[in-house]
């Protein structure tokens, strides 16, 4: 996994955005307890940064439960592994959620339930999914998304959903993802091959959240779970004969004649049993029997990125913040802050009232502590964390019953939610039709570094200037200082002596190494190494890399170097030193700010957006990162 995260760590789009990766592992392998525990010291050092893991239920929900319940065990084992060994299931499940409830991860993918309602099972089994886990693939498939704003098709005026409309986009979203197949050029042949012979889809919705708040229904109510329901219903119900028609124009997908569509009496690929739409959609698909052109056609996808150019709220997910600052970046470099607040909430209070409101609101998010606001308008446009953690799971299992992939959602618990109650939503999840289960407790990657923070006060601290982003958001070195204090040490050997000269900042940080013996070696070594440390390199992640290389003169380098840094140390005084140890994994001062993991942190523990410093405007779904101002985002946990 170290080496997959590697690789990955090269991969990037625009300057911005980096690859994502999935990990999981069955639950009865015999490394499973190593796998759960992965990611469980992930404060400060981002172990398996571009990972998001998940452990893999590849048996019946119902059958975990019951050995749960029971307190029984299962056996780990691997067929090419001669160990096997039994574990107490309720150990595993324990363990689970103590990491869940530290990081984040890992979460769990139903893999039995996802082959339950597989249309080519048992021919074909899906073993994995993509990395935000809305779709299970089987080998070399690729995703093909698509996303539907729901929310404009709420008539303002009459106050109701516009059905025929979102009948005809479904549609065309249909034909339309179905011919981005024969057009996208792939990179293998593999899966090129594999696509095609599947030519399965991902539709899905977005703007759902507001779409709520248009209809002034709480999300966090069984009316909008039933609403869902049935809005999903439609959505499927259209999406699959759609691809029954273009099957009879075009041809069934090239996997049909041993699929279950062909061989199987009334197979429909998913649960149902919450809709008024569900003896039409046993009916129309009766029609895939002979017709199918997809082997799957829905999924809900985090669209983090696309939902923020359609301004509106992103997948099934409920809206995180109410209010936040956007920022317009100028051609000349300048930006302009401007103030962004949800348009369905300004409609409902007017401008009058926003203006009152707009600090407080831009401080907490939300609505719900705010004094003057009737509680009818609290109830309806309520955020993720005013929403119990049950409810989210609830919103997802009733919009899974009318999936045939998976749905990509974060059950979002609040901070003070402890290791049993985390355990509670996981066994919760089994009893529900929903495929995978991610969850994120508030501050959790955060806990152990912000209760140090509070302890500080910024203007104590020096102020450190970690790097420089340029108008490309690249970064470049900070500028040097015209006097600095240095520590020179010298490197004796056999062919020569060098010197060694290293430079530190106000606040003991070393900023340059000079490397002097009249050699080119030396003086590139020096000059790398110096611009990478003004960057924000730290001099330990040099001095590893410098003691990878083969060699003795560049280990002896490296050695010479770090005694040099001690040295410097002792004469900086050892309480500052051991101060720096303490913190120098958890966080970085920047502009009286804390930087930690990729953040900024004040002393209050809001968070900014590494790009434009929006305060709290970062939303975690998924495992990945977006900010809702300026579109920044990276899957990393």
């Amino acid at each position: 996994m170290h080496v997959f995260n590697t690789a990955i760590s090269v991969v990037e789009q625009g300057y911005r955005r980096r690859g994502a990766l999935m990990g999981i592992l069955n639950i009865d392998h015999p490394d499973i307890e190593e796998f759960i525990d992965a990611k469980r010291e992930n404060e400060g050092e981002s172990v398996l940064k571009y990972f998001n893991i998940s452990v893999g239920i590849p048996m019946d929900k119902e059958e975990i439960l019951r050995i749960y319940e029971e307190d029984g065990e299962i056996l780990l084992s691997h067929p090419r592994s001669h160990i096997k060994r039994r574990v107490k299931l309720r150990d595993i499940f324990k363990r689970i959620a103590e990491n869940a409830w530290r990081t984040g991860d890992p979460g769990l993918v139903f893999l039995g339930e996802m082959n339950k309602y597989y249309p080519l099972y048992p021919h074909k089994r899906i073993f994995s999914t993509n990395p935000c886990g809305e779709i299970g693939l089987a080998d070399y498939e690729a995703c093909n998304l698509g996303s539907i704003d729901v929310a404009k098709f709420f008539d303002d005026e009459k106050k109701e959903f516009d059905f025929d409309s979102l009948r005809e986009v479904v549609k065309i979203a249909v034909r339309f993802l179905d011919n981005v197949i024969d057009v996208n050029v792939f990179p293998l042949k593999k899966i090129d091959d594999a696509v095609k012979k599947s030519r399965r889809l991902g539709l899905g919705i977005m703007g759902f959240a507001d779409l709520l708040y248009k209809m002034e229904i709480p999300y966090n109510s069984e009316e909008a779970r039933n609403f869902g329901a049935n809005l999903m219903a439609f959505i499927s119900l259209n999406a699959h004969q759609t691809s029954s028609d273009l099957a009879k124009e075009k041809g069934n997908f090239p996997l049909f004649d041993i699929s279950r569509y062909k061989n199987e009496e009334n197979f429909v690929p998913f649960a149902m049993g919450m809709s008024d739409y569900d003896d039409e959609i046993k009916e129309a698909m009766k029609e895939s029997k002979y017709h199918k052109r997809n082997v799957a056609v829905l999924t809900v996808a985090p669209t983090g990125s696309i939902s923020n150019i359609a301004d509106t709220s992103s997948g099934l997910e409920p809206n995180f913040l109410l209010a936040y600052t956007r920022y317009i970046h100028r051609s000349d470099g300048s930006k302009e802050a401007l103030l962004y607040t949800n348009r369905v909430l300004k409609e409902k209070l007017g401008e009058e009232t926003m203006k009152k409101i707009e600090k407080v609101l831009l401080e907490k998010g939300s609505l719900k502590d705010i004094e003057g606001i009737p509680e009818d308008v609290k109830r309806i446009f309520v955020v993720a964390l005013d929403i119990d953690p049950m409810d989210h799971l609830l919103m997802q299992d009733a919009f899974q019953r009318y999936v045939d992939n998976n749905i990509s959602k974060t059950i979002n618990m609040p901070k003070d939610y402890s290791v049993e109650d985390v355990l509670g939503v996981y066994l919760e999840s089994l009893k529900t039709c929903v495929r995978g289960l991610t969850v994120y407790r508030d501050g959790s990657l955060q806990t152990q570094v912000l209760t140090k923070v509070k302890k500080l006060k910024t203007k104590e601290a020096p102020v450190v200037q970690f790097f420089v982003v340029d108008d490309k958001l690249k970064i470049r070195p900070k500028p040097r200082k015209e006097s600095l204090r240095s520590v020179t040490r010298k490197y004796r050997r056999r062919d020569g002596t060098t010197y060694i000269t290293v430079s530190f900042d106000d606040t003991g940080e070393a900023v340059e190494i000079f490397l002097s013996n009249g050699t080119e070696t030396a003086e590139v070594i020096g000059r790398l190494a110096s611009i990478a440390l003004r960057a924000g390199v730290s001099s330990e992640e040099i001095l590893e890399q410098l003691s990878k290389v083969r060699g003795d003169y560049v280990k002896g380098l490296a050695d010479e170097i770090k005694k040099a840094i001690d040295d410097f140390a002792k004469l900086w005084g050892e309480t500052v030193r051991e101060e720096k140890e303490i913190d120098r994994e958890k966080f970085i001062l920047a502009n009286n700010l804390k930087w930690y993991e990729g953040y900024y942190i004040d002393d209050e523990g809001n968070v900014y957006c590494p790009i434009c410093l929006s305060k709290n405007s970062l939303v975690k779904q998924e495992g990945c990162t977006s900010c809702k101002v300026c579109g920044w985002s990276k899957c990393e946990s």
